[in-house]
């Protein structure tokens, strides 16, 4: 029988992963984590994490973008209903 033996911060990942959540806040704080120690000069970021970190901005993006554009349809909505019932 084999057993795996984790911590608690890959359970969270895992986890975050699974249902799909923002990861940013696990990366920052790795990062956060790596400045802080003593003698580790993290390094640069590589290009894959700097293209996913654009992928997420453009996705967040995106999001506020479809927010603005449904209250704006809702509004215009609004003023159909209203002129409809003068």
């Amino acid at each position: 029988m084999n057993i795996l033996y984790t911590n608690s911060g890959s359970t969270s990942d895992r986890f975050a992963t699974t249902l799909g959540l923002s990861s940013t806040k696990v990366n920052k704080s790795k990062v956060r984590a790596e400045e802080k120690a003593y003698g580790i000069a993290p390094n640069e970021k590589p290009e894959l994490d700097n293209l996913l970190d654009t992928i997420i901005a453009l996705e967040e993006s995106a999001d506020t973008k479809s927010q603005e554009v449904s209250t704006e349809k809702a509004k215009k909505l609004k003023v159909t209903e209203q002129k409809q019932k003068m």
